[in-house]
């Protein structure tokens, strides 16, 4: 049974089934299916430390659950650690902000090994997983195996080139991924590339649909002094951006092209691709593992956390969190956010 049509990502035609993939009428392009996914990338498809991920998956494919989360354990490296990492479900926690429902449809977009698709297939009919690389979707149809996951569809292709039809989903879910659109837009200005991919899931929602949105808070209190940011530097995101830019050329040559927000950028990033009621929620110890969820404007409940957790982890950050809250600035310094928007 159909859930969606697909469409071609180059001349958005509808495209038909045929062997080894679905094809185009119009350009007369085949999308092959590679390693069994429904590939619209062209070229070398697989990304990330290909050799060392490809032999893991090779080793885990015919295992069952509890034999792949040994074996993850017992070979912890940072190259399988967000294998290993996918496997927490607790990733999702942010997604029960949604009013998903048993029949809708979502994109989890920039979906990763499937922290997000895995515990969204239990909570509406079907999940379109999509990602650029190609064994992190591997990795996703292994846990599809193991779990007995019948509504989730893997999808490999670039977050610029979509083969999805208008007002397509219920919701769309981006874990920590518009951050990153910069990457896949080469000599094009980051903020002009995230003003369009959210501009594109607008279109792409029904209307009454949401998206979910998880990213880095540009001046959170961590990557002052602690915490790299997503350009694996220190203090990139915290300078103005033509330092940012220096200081990445100095380090190795690279375009600065990974743009995080602060508050009040994100809000005017999803006002100008239409969304409204937007809504904040600030995330520790990150979005990518939320074990601690505080909501916007709600001093009671931030405070009920820095009394009773924030106190016992770092004499520093609560010390800072505490005077910030005299001064009402405190969500201006959360470190991570967690963000809804509806259309």
């Amino acid at each position: 049974m159909t859930i969606i049509n697909l469409l071609c990502p180059q001349c958005m035609e509808m495209l038909e089934e045929r062997k080894g993939g679905l094809h185009c009428g119009n350009c007369l392009r085949l999308w092959e299916r590679k390693k069994g996914i429904l590939s619209f990338m062209s070229g070398h498809f697989l990304t990330g430390d290909g050799g060392i991920q490809n032999t893991l998956l090779k080793k885990i494919s015919e295992m069952t659950r509890l034999e792949m989360e040994d074996y993850l354990a017992s070979h912890n490296s940072e190259n399988l650690k967000k294998f290993s990492d996918a496997l927490r479900n607790n990733r999702a926690d942010g997604l029960y902000f949604l009013p998903i429902g048993k029949n809708d449809l979502l994109l989890d977009l920039g979906c990763g090994p499937g922290s997000l698709s895995i515990p969204a297939a239990g909570m509406c009919r079907h999940v379109f997983a999509f990602d650029h690389s190609l064994s992190d979707l591997m990795f996703l149809e292994i846990r599809k195996k193991n779990d007995s996951i019948a509504n989730i569809t893997t999808i490999h292709g670039e977050p610029t080139s979509l083969p999805f039809g208008p007002e397509s989903f219920d919701h769309i879910a981006m874990n920590g991924a518009v951050e990153y659109i910069g990457n896949f837009v080469k000599g094009r200005d980051p903020l002009a590339s995230q003003k369009d991919l959210l501009t594109l899931t607008y279109r792409l929602l029904k209307k009454g649909g949401h998206l979910f949105l998880s990213a880095p808070n540009r001046y959170g209190l961590d990557f002052f002094y602690r915490e790299r940011d997503v350009t694996g530097l220190y203090l990139a995101g915290v300078v103005p951006r033509v330092v940012a830019k220096f200081i990445m050329f100095v380090a190795g040559g690279k375009t600065y092209t990974t743009y995080s927000h602060t508050i009040r950028g994100y809000r005017k990033l999803l006002r100008e691709a239409g969304y409204e009621n937007i809504i904040f929620y600030f995330t520790w110890p990150d979005y990518r593992n939320p074990k601690y969820i505080v909501p916007e404007g709600n001093r009671n409940i931030f405070t009920y956390y820095r009394e009773n957790f924030m106190k016992t982890t770092g004499a520093f950050e609560y010390r800072f969190f505490k005077t910030a809250s005299i001064l009402g600035i405190e969500d201006f310094f959360a470190p991570y956010l967690i963000i809804t928007a509806g259309k």
